[in-house]
């Protein structure tokens, strides 16, 4: 028995040797990937700044990612807040460009001041706080809604920038800086009117300021129930928020709205002057080279080509979304909101959009760059967004040489088949894609950036894969993740054959979360996946539904399907090679350790290159890092 033992080993040992000088470690494949990692683990944690803890998550794109936000105040140790601009994270530099949702909400502190690095504000940032003043950087471009809502403290608001376009509902709500009026009954942040108490009935609102800098934007609910006001200058405002108007029961009179570029949803509609003009018009509601409002529909043909207009307002055209089929637009329109047609996040009936008189198609897009990378938000939910990443996609996959089938259905591939589509992909959008932000110039969905390619973000990564994957036949979901309360990151899982894989393609550089099982992505992204599948609306049609997430069991390279990666799946690998041994098609997809699409030897020696350099190898008896004869001999001693 001890002779058969000792025989055993010794052909181990002598194996591990033949097949590598360096082989590698005997270890689950989620420690190997650790090691792979380029990016810091913590890519969520803790930042001691000023004498106070925040908590933060990087949002960026592995190893390039360089900016973070911050997710909240963890502990407090000053009266003040000053927010970091920047964090270092194991000797990296970030720049903190957003703030999350309800991140000092309800705080016990004196000030808080956001950095002008900083270009997003979320939601409920500091709602029902005890702070008494608040400094915003002159770099925020948007805010959420209830910013400071009920901090009953409050009475300072500073900001002297004029980046912010767009300003959430109710931002200071009961708090006493609304109290905080200048001679002529007005509130103002900037070149924001938050608040006007006065009560005359003629206003013009670029002299409500009093001071520098003069106002060019109306917050919403800024004359809200203001039964005084009968008439309403707008001259040099290019923002009336949303509901800012709401409940003026006698404004009979609006003008001078030539510098406006963006009417919210509901700004005037409900007073005199919308009913009149509607009255007036038919049904079409003009404020100047603005339409608020319009809802006539010919055989599914709605032509705005002969309206002289720049701007199509928040929700008016929402009362066609199940009828317009065509929309003509007059080559003057610069800008259209984004929720202009629909209010609601079903698809619409919109197949068609006809500019200056031609019929904007996948062969004719990129002469209308400007415009559609504008308002691509406005389409993106329309059968005509739909037919063009269609068609957009039908030429991506023939670069690729993959057919298109684009029929909701899966293609009749074989697995190895199957997986090729799957890694050409992933390799394609990957490698052609950047991380970017929409607020710092990137695409605004996944379909604006097939067209013009300029950058997106983690979701869009996931959704741009979903969609060349179902129209090449093969099925693949969206995946999201995050900490419970929100989604950090999305991804996806592929299905090939009789199992699950993850691929994420917004990690592509460090290139360590392709096809590796569940255990590993939740220790690699520090997060947890969200028991539910969310597929987005532009597909071809369901393939599948799911009502949680795949249990993905497998990473690339662990050949025979024990969980491990280790020696023993190079060995059954080179079996096979060799001609002595079989593998079942996941199993063939599995040895594709070098991710080229093809399972030869190039793969059994990704298999055995070094991977986790100093760490105790198959044959490295003495722990010295090394596969050589004084192995052999302390083996030989032990039996």
């Amino acid at each position: 028995m001890k002779k058969q033992l000792k025989k055993a080993l010794i052909s181990v040992f002598a194996f591990s040797l033949a097949l590598s000088s360096a082989m590698i470690p005997n270890t689950p494949v989620s420690s190997l990937l650790t090691a792979e990692t380029t990016v810091s683990a913590d890519s969520s944690g803790e930042y001691k700044y000023a004498g106070n803890t925040f908590s933060y998550e990087i949002i960026g794109n592995g190893t390039s990612a360089d900016i973070v936000r911050l997710t909240g105040i963890v502990r407090l140790g000053e009266a003040t807040c000053p927010l970091p601009s920047t964090i270092t994270v194991d000797g990296k530099s970030y720049s903190v460009t957003e703030i999350g949702d309800r991140f000092a909400e309800n705080a016990v502190i004196r000030t808080i001041s956001i950095p002008d690095t900083v270009k997003i504000v979320g939601h409920s940032f500091a709602k029902g706080a005890k702070i008494e003043s608040i400094s915003i950087g002159k770099n925020v471009q948007k805010i959420g809604s209830v910013l400071c809502k009920d901090c009953t403290n409050l009475r300072t608001v500073t900001y002297s920038g004029t980046a912010m376009t767009s300003l959430g509902d109710d931002p200071f709500k009961n708090t006493p800086f609304i109290s905080n009026t200048n001679s002529r009954g007005a509130v103002t942040m900037g070149e924001w009117l938050i608040k006007y108490t006065g009560k005359s009935s003629s206003v013009t609102a670029l002299n409500l300021a009093g001071n520098k800098p003069d106002i060019h934007k109306i917050a919403p609910s800024a004359f809200y129930g203001l039964s005084t006001l009968k008439s309403l200058n707008l001259n040099g405002i290019s923002v009336l928020g949303k509901y800012a108007c709401r409940g003026c029961y006698n404004l009979s009179t609006v003008t001078n709205a030539y510098a406006m570029e963006n009417v919210e949803d509901y700004a005037l509609n409900g007073t005199p002057w919308f009913s009149n003009e509607s009255q007036k018009n038919g049904g079409t509601v003009l404020l100047e080279r603005t339409l608020l409002q319009y809802d006539k529909c010919t055989n599914g043909v709605v032509d705005l080509s002969q309206m002289n207009i720049q701007y199509i307002a928040d929700s008016a055209l929402d009362s066609l979304e199940k009828k317009m089929t065509t929309l003509k637009l007059p080559g003057s329109i610069l800008s259209i909101d984004r929720y202009a047609i629909t209010v609601s996040n079903t698809r619409t009936t919109l197949k068609n959009i006809w500019l200056n008189g031609s019929n904007i198609t996948v062969s004719n897009y990129k002469n209308y760059s400007t415009f559609l990378q504008k308002n691509m938000e406005a389409f993106k939910n329309s059968d005509w967004a739909v037919q063009i990443a269609r068609d957009r996609g039908r030429q991506i996959l023939n670069s690729l040489g993959i057919a298109y089938v684009g029929n909701g259905s899966k293609g009749t591939y074989s697995v190895e088949k199957e997986y090729q589509i799957a890694n050409k992909l992933y390799h394609y959008v990957g490698k052609t894609y950047k991380y970017k932000f929409d607020y710092n110039g990137g695409s605004k969905n996944f379909i604006e950036e097939m067209l013009f390619p300029k950058g997106f973000v983690c979701r869009d990564y996931a959704d741009m894969y979903m969609f060349l994957m179902e129209l090449a036949g093969v099925n693949a979901e969206r995946v999201n993740a995050g900490n419970g309360k929100s989604v950090n990151h999305a991804f996806n899982v592929v299905e090939l054959g009789v199992d699950w894989f993850f691929v994420d393609t917004c990690w592509y550089n460090g290139d360590n979360l392709y096809m590796v099982n569940r255990t590993t992505l939740e220790k690699e992204s520090s997060c947890h996946i969200v028991d539910s599948l969310q597929k987005i609306i532009h597909m071809p049609s369901d393939m599948f539904t799911l009502s949680s997430v795949p249990y993905c069991k497998y990473t690339i390279g662990d050949v025979n399907r024990d969980g491990q990666f280790d020696i023993r799946d190079a060995a059954m690998f080179r079996e096979y090679l060799l001609g002595t041994r079989s593998l079942t098609a996941n199993q063939k997809i599995l040895s594709d350790v070098n991710r080229d699409g093809v399972f030869d030897k190039k793969d059994l020696k990704a298999m055995t290159e070094p991977k986790n350099v100093g760490s105790r190898r198959v044959g490295d008896v003495n722990g010295d890092g090394k596969i050589n004869t004084d192995d052999a001999v302390k083996l030989q001693k032990y039996i």
